[in-house]
């Protein structure tokens, strides 16, 4: 007799879709003691050793610490006077779109590029009006998007580039780290990333002035005097978070090695499964593996012939409930895709039948666990519970 969804497995443990590998406690309790013994306990000692060790990694100038990546780009924005119209892709995290309603600026959204999932360049130029002043481009699950096209699309249009490069502290692209693209790329170091504070984010630049105007912005926008004579934030990051970020960004080689080794685990275990895709990585760059998704084509077609994202995203919910009953946490990501979402409601008649690859990635992808101290065993569990529950979906 087949076991039932979730029969037999009440005595194993939840595998988490993301946890944060951490520095051991011994090297935490030692920088805690000195930062309790000095009076400064914000943007200290710790948050700048911090900001040098990414600068030094990612060869730029300037790294600034701050409390999120959401505040870091909603600094950005406005320290560059991003006015009108900006384009960015739907699928990502609604943080990249947030900073833009913060600021009274339009989300205009473009396509994204098959299977790398990342901003279409020929998408971005479509969508290019005389109200555009900026572009955010995001990097997906570690994976950078063409830099040499939009850089190049923007350098033509006269339009300011701000990236979100949340997932991509250890990327790299054509042999340069993330870091120096752009006006300003914008990290996040927030528990679910592979470097980590806690919380927190980063930008980096290698404007100088640029760089000035933000370290004032996130600290209310004071001036030397003390007056506020810009428009900040208190978007500060606490020398605790400092620490913690500066101890993982220390081991970020081992654990994107660590995560590179699991993936290709992951690869091995599921890439002969028919209608189930991993994200292609381009040769000529190098990721985080911040994120390992499948992309699930089951039983999808609509009455067109097509890809129908309502049933895709069908599919996927059943194969999430199926692991889920085994007690194997993952995610639908990104889902909802933007301009989905109720917050950009005003936005979406514009988007209607423009971005049909996000809407198809977004239904599709599932995210299945993955962190960096994460035991072989576990991505065997994932993986054969995967095999089963596609299956069970194939043979509906």
């Amino acid at each position: 007799m087949s076991q039932a969804p979730g029969e037999g497995h009440e005595a194993l443990p939840l595998l988490p879709i993301v946890q944060p590998t951490l520095p051991d406690w011994e090297t935490l309790a030692a920088d805690f003691k000195a930062i309790a013994a000095d009076p400064k306990i914000t943007v200290g000692k710790y948050v700048r050793l911090l900001e040098a060790e990414v600068e030094r990694r990612l060869d730029v100038r300037h790294a600034i610490a701050v409390s999120s990546c959401t505040s870091g780009l909603m600094l950005a924005v406005r320290a560059l006077g991003v006015t009108g119209e900006a384009i960015l892709p739907p699928f990502t995290w609604s943080s990249t779109g947030l900073c833009l309603l913060w600021a009274g600026v339009e989300p205009v959204f473009a396509d994204i590029e098959p299977g790398r999932y990342t901003l279409d360049p020929a998408s971005f130029e479509r969508a290019i009006t005389p109200r555009t002043t900026a572009v955010l481009p995001v990097t997906i699950f570690g994976v950078p998007p063409d830099l040499d096209a939009i850089e190049d699309i923007a350098r033509r249009r006269g339009l300011t580039v701000i990236y979100d490069t949340a997932q991509g502290l250890g990327s790299t692209w054509r042999g340069r780290p993330l870091g120096g693209f752009g006006h300003v790329e914008v990290f996040s170091m927030s528990p679910t990333k592979v470097a980590t504070s806690v919380e927190g984010g980063l930008l980096t630049t290698n404007d100088d002035a640029l760089a000035s105007k933000l370290r004032r912005m996130r600290d209310y926008g004071k001036a030397d005097d003390g007056d506020i004579d810009l428009l900040g934030l208190s978007a500060r990051q606490s020398e605790l978070h400092g620490a913690v970020g500066l101890r993982t960004v220390q081991a970020l080689d081992a654990a994107i090695d660590a995560r590179a080794r699991l993936v290709a685990r992951y690869y091995e275990g599921l890439s002969d499964l028919p209608g189930v895709a991993f994200q292609t990585v381009p040769k000529d760059t190098t990721t985080t593996w911040n994120y390992v998704t499948l992309f699930l084509a089951g039983d999808d077609l609509g009455k067109d012939g097509k890809p129908d994202p309502v049933r895709a995203g069908a599919v996927t919910s059943r194969v999430h409930d199926a692991l889920e009953a085994v007690k194997i946490q993952t995610k639908r990501y990104f889902y909802r895709p933007l301009h989905q979402q109720t917050v950009y409601a005003a936005f979406a008649e514009r988007a209607r039948g423009t971005v049909p690859v996000a809407e198809l990635a977004s239904a599709r992808g599932l995210a299945l666990p993955l962190y960096s101290h994460m035991a072989d065993s576990d991505v065997d569990r994932v993986i054969d519970a995967v095999r089963t529950a596609w299956a069970q979906e194939r043979s509906r």
